[in-house]
């Protein structure tokens, strides 16, 4: 298997500033990109064309499929009642590749369904991945198993979400608000909206899986 990134897009919102920044940056290093149908668009409004467009066409344009098919990109093409969608055949495409490090864009925003559907995909896959972030405006978003450091700038606002039913022992060192071996139940609003005070913030929990979403000071960048 490859030990490499590779870059998908979805159909979500376009990347903004910050995400379109971070897709260049990464784009130096991991040229190779899969598009989930509409995600082809915000591709080429970027002056880029993927490797590889997946998907049943229903939010593709046909100028963005010529565009795309004049640069060499691959297809696949699905049929609109399937049993995924076409994010998810993008992220199984992805992993088909050999890749194991995934760069998400375009999963937020939109119907809310989707949305949760973009955050929550990977999960179903763990044991194919070794590292998935979410790229949005501002902001990126990443899931811990059990011990993450982070790295920012003092101020910048982190919320830990649980993804499980229960979080045991929760720590949190280097935060505004610091936790010591406190338990969080599935839905708890406790960790939403804290706040670096430290270069890295450290999160460790006994068992379950938490979405730790980043958010930036973009006056800095």
């Amino acid at each position: 298997m490859k030990n490499s990134l590779c870059l998908i897009m979805l159909g979500g919102h376009a990347p903004g500033l910050f995400a379109e920044r971070e897709l260049f940056s990464l784009l130096e290093e991991h040229p190779y990109v899969v598009a989930a149908d509409k995600g082809a668009e915000h591709l080429l409004q970027l002056g880029l064309t993927p490797q590889l467009v997946i998907g049943d066409g229903d939010s593709l344009s046909k100028s963005a499929r010529a565009a795309c098919k004049k640069s060499g990109a691959e297809f696949i093409n699905l049929p609109r009642e399937k049993d995924q969608t076409d994010a998810e055949a993008a992220v199984c495409a992805v992993f088909a590749a050999g890749y194991n490090h995934l760069a998400v864009f375009g999963a937020f925003g939109g119907r809310i369904d989707h949305m949760l559907g973009n955050v929550l995909l990977p999960l179903s896959y763990k044991d194919k991945w070794e590292s998935c972030i979410f790229y949005g405006e501002g902001c990126t978003a990443f899931y811990c198993f059990g011990h993450c450091s982070l790295k920012g700038q003092p101020g910048d606002t982190v919320s830990l979400l649980p993804l499980s039913a229960t979080i045991k022992n929760i720590t949190l060192q280097g935060f505004k608000y610091a936790l010591y071996n406190h338990d969080l139940e599935l839905g708890s609003s406790l960790c939403l909206s804290n706040e670096l005070t430290e270069e890295v913030g450290r999160i460790t929990f006994d068992n379950g899986i938490m979405l730790i979403i980043h958010y930036f000071d973009l006056t800095t960048w």
